[in-house]
């Protein structure tokens, strides 16, 4: 039986025909190779065209929270009112583009569509409702709306919050609010931080102000009742939501801070041990910090107001470390993964400049952080400051922190704060 022959022409051809198909899988593969290091080559300017962006957050099916940014030249810069977040990690593959925030550990996922991008927003600190749905419109400058109609009020001043969801000792807030034409800017104060920096329109007689820094999603919506009287809402993420009621008050004040956290009876001092990034153990009392005024942080690298007081902290240190002060930040997180944790921590102290050891105190859920400090009565929230004179005595135990946004109760409290350290540093 004679063998299947293959015509020489015909075996010419399929020689050609098999190195073709050879140089094309080279070139696909080639290609792909390309792609898969494109971050390095490829401008994200390819998918974020430099000029004035917004970004739509999708909190639910009805509720969208706004927020602007610039690009130029590769650099992305967010906008709440006064303030600015440089954003420089941001990588391109093919379609897609890749945002690390500063500071906290969240990115968002966006494909280039025809009107600028879509995808999805992760804040890899959350353990639930950690990815939210997020759109990108390039050349729309404003935030909520582009002709907002005529306020109904004037709103500049100060009110008196209830928010309904919240445990009595943390229900009330201020809000601190600035007008000019239809823009709102401003800020919430609450028991345990502030909102930050509050960006908005007041629309006829509809309130709307928003932040996003990272971490923060903020929305507050409000329908003004006569002249004196807020109805609003509240959305933080897609994790919570509440309402809350606002009324005109010059004098609005908040629970005292120094009230919602105490020492137990049962104790008379305060102890802990436990390792910074590296794996190294601190512990309190210590022979380092005898005859010495020290301050203890209770914060998360996932906070934004713990951002805001490690900010002064480390200000703080620089100024008075010499003179007899040492601070040391005990760190709770929202996750469990040790490698994340410490990837955080490195983050979050090299972002900052962080000049003060900073120790993983266990996880950021309250009955777990109170459980790593028992001697306290509670910790409301993140950020509390334990400030100690030179004896070891606990002389403050101070809950959250009103940051830069708050102005003039800022410049209050860092005056205050000043000089506290001042007198202990003289006893």
């Amino acid at each position: 039986m004679k063998g299947f022959l293959i015509p020489l022409n015909t075996f010419k051809y399929s020689v050609l025909i098999h190195k073709a198909f050879v140089l094309l899988w080279i070139m696909r593969l080639r290609i792909f190779l390309f792609l898969m290091t494109m971050p390095a080559y490829l401008s994200a300017g390819t998918i974020l065209r430099d000029g004035q962006w917004r970004g739509l957050l999708s909190l639910n099916d009805t509720t969208m929270l706004p927020f602007t940014f610039m690009v130029a030249n590769d650099t992305l810069v967010l906008s709440n009112n006064t303030e600015k977040i440089t954003v420089t990690e941001i990588e391109t593959l093919g379609d897609s583009v890749f945002i690390k925030m500063p500071f906290f550990d969240s990115e968002f996922r966006m494909e280039k569509t025809d009107f600028g991008a879509k995808g999805v927003f992760i804040n890899h600190g959350r353990k639930s409702n950690a990815v939210i749905p997020a759109t990108f419109e390039f050349g729309i400058t404003y935030r909520f709306s582009d002709k907002p109609e005529k306020p109904v009020e004037n709103i500049t001043g100060r009110w008196q919050i209830h928010f309904d969801g919240e445990e009595p000792q943390t229900s009330m807030g201020i809000a601190d609010l600035k007008q000019a034409g239809a823009r709102i800017t401003g800020t919430i104060l609450t028991p345990t931080g502030d909102h930050r920096f509050l960006d908005g329109e007041l629309n006829g007689d509809r309130l709307w102000l928003s932040a996003f820094d990272g971490s923060h999603v903020f929305l507050h919506t409000a329908v003004i009742r006569g002249d004196s009287m807020l109805q609003g809402e509240f959305f933080s993420g897609t994790h919570w939501h509440d309402t809350w009621t606002g009324w005109k008050n010059d004098s609005a004040t908040l629970p005292d801070p120094e009230s919602l956290s105490f020492f137990k009876p049962s104790f008379n001092k305060l102890e802990f041990r436990f390792s910074d990034e590296n794996g190294n153990w601190i512990s309190f009392p210590d022979i380092k910090f005898n005859n010495k005024v020290v301050i203890i942080q209770l914060m998360g690298s996932w906070c934004p107001n713990c951002l805001d007081e490690t900010r002064f902290l480390t200000s703080i240190n620089a100024q008075y470390h010499d003179r007899g002060v040492e601070i040391v930040a005990l760190d709770y997180e929202r996750i469990s993964d040790t490698m994340e944790i410490r990837k955080n921590m490195i983050r979050f102290k090299k972002q900052l400049g962080i000049n003060y050891p900073v120790l993983y105190a266990g996880n950021s859920d309250r009955s777990a952080r109170e459980k790593s400090l028992p001697m306290l009565s509670a910790i409301v929230a993140l950020p509390t400051t334990i400030i100690l004179d030179k004896k070891g005595t606990v002389r403050e135990i101070y809950t959250g922190f009103s940051g830069p946004a708050t102005g003039a109760e800022y410049e209050a409290y860092t005056d205050r704060f000043r000089g506290f350290l001042d007198r202990l540093l003289t006893e």
